[in-house]
């Protein structure tokens, strides 16, 4: 399962009166440190600093800092998201920032966003219309207003695994096929200003994976008639650089026991929902135990 990162920077001068100027506006860049952010910080906020630097060295993926800092500021007016309801189907979380006047005041050529603990997320390097390194200036006594919206994009193309076991000491094998879920939900795009971590949107966050007698539904719906829930989820430790997070499921011998079989599931993190069909239906007895995982993969 994957999630596809991008993000997007709108600044603005802004007037004594109110009056807002474009000063510039662009994609950003999230480095690899940044997507090591998402897999590590869990509940933590990774949108958490807005800053502006003088330094017009290019970025890469590598890029891990951000030199020559004029000013930063966690002053943020806003936080808003919510969800593109036709394709491409993404999620979105929008924070605006400002600076006051007078604390963003030189040649401005870089901006940047970092976590609380000063770790960068995403950065951009001021560019004209040619591409080139550019910068701006702010009016000394306008403020600086900077609207970063963070996207993320699921992969809307089913992903079928065949011949998967799935029971301790079961031979049997299953098919399944795994699908987004609630992908046009404003609700699941909440938390993106945060890490990746175990959520639910309809019942509650101790519920993150729930089981269903019905199959998966389309990417804006969920799985029909509801079985049992789970919680205590457990994540893997996350390993610097790999850019993917596993979540682990152990089904105990009391858990989920059904005579009528179990046709699909549905799992739930803080950024996106998935929902899987199981074919044909998990019959699972008070004898047997089963551990899924979930792999969840970043890339921007």
């Amino acid at each position: 399962m994957n999630n596809k990162i991008t993000g997007h920077y709108t600044v603005y001068s802004v007037s004594e009166t109110g009056l807002e100027t474009m000063l510039y506006e662009n994609n950003n860049l999230i480095p690899n440190n940044g997507l090591d952010l998402i897999c590590s910080a869990n509940t933590s906020r990774i949108i958490h600093k807005c800053v502006v630097s003088s330094d017009s060295s290019n970025i890469s993926e590598d890029t891990n800092q951000i030199p020559s800092v004029v000013a930063s500021t966690t002053s943020v007016l806003s936080r808003e998201w919510g969800a593109q309801d036709r394709a491409p189907y993404f999620y979105w979380h929008r924070t605006t920032f400002e600076f006051q006047p007078g604390e963003s005041n030189g040649n401005l050529s870089k901006v940047g966003i970092m976590d609380s603990s000063d770790s960068i997320f995403s950065v951009a390097l001021f560019k004209d219309i040619e591409g080139k390194p550019t910068t701006i200036q702010p009016i000394e006594n306008e403020r600086l207003r900077i609207i970063y919206e963070h996207r993320v994009y699921l992969d809307t193309e089913d992903i079928v695994l065949n011949n998967k076991k799935l029971i301790r000491n079961n031979p049997k094998e299953y098919k399944l096929t795994l699908r987004p879920a609630l992908i046009t939900s404003s609700t699941v795009a909440q938390n993106l200003d945060k890490g990746l971590y175990i959520e639910n949107y309809q019942i509650g966050r101790d519920r993150p994976i729930t089981g269903y007698s019905g199959p998966i539904g389309t990417m804006a719906s969920s799985p029909s008639n509801q079985l049992f829930y789970k919680e205590g989820i457990n994540a893997k430790a996350y390993a610097k650089g790999s850019f993917t997070k596993e979540f682990v499921v152990t089904f105990d011998y009391a858990d989920f026991n059904s005579s009528i079989g179990i046709s699909s599931f549905m799992f739930t993190t803080s950024r996106g929902c998935y929902q899987i069909q199981v074919e044909p239906p998990l019959i699972k007895n008070n004898t047997q135990q089963m551990t899924i995982t979930f792999p969840i993969k970043v890339r921007s």
